[in-house]
């Protein structure tokens, strides 16, 4: 290469690898903080499985798949109100039961 090649070369420009998240208007939630206290505090299981869909709902916003993600968004919202009342409901049970 020649001096005149190498001024004419730009290194200085580094390819953008971050992927940039399009705004879709409405936020959308995957509720992992309600997921957590499931597990620990309500259904064990019922936890386990509002956090599968709390990661699919991360899955399909990572691909930008907007309507698939609030569709698991609502999914999970009303997967981790049923284990909330199941648990406070067991809970309840074993307490008071005499």
């Amino acid at each position: 290469m020649s001096g005149k090649d190498l001024l004419h070369m730009d290194t200085s420009v580094i390819p953008n690898t971050i992927k940039q998240h399009k705004k879709s208007g409405t936020t959308i939630y995957e509720w992992y903080a309600w997921s957590y206290f499931n597990i620990i505090f309500g259904c064990l299981i019922m936890g386990f499985i509002a956090m599968f869909f709390s990661f699919r709902t991360t899955k399909y916003k990572e691909a930008d798949n907007h309507s698939k993600a609030r569709l698991w968004s609502r999914i999970t919202l009303l997967w981790n109100i049923l284990a909330t009342c199941i648990g406070m409901g067991l809970t309840f049970y074993a307490l008071f039961k005499r």
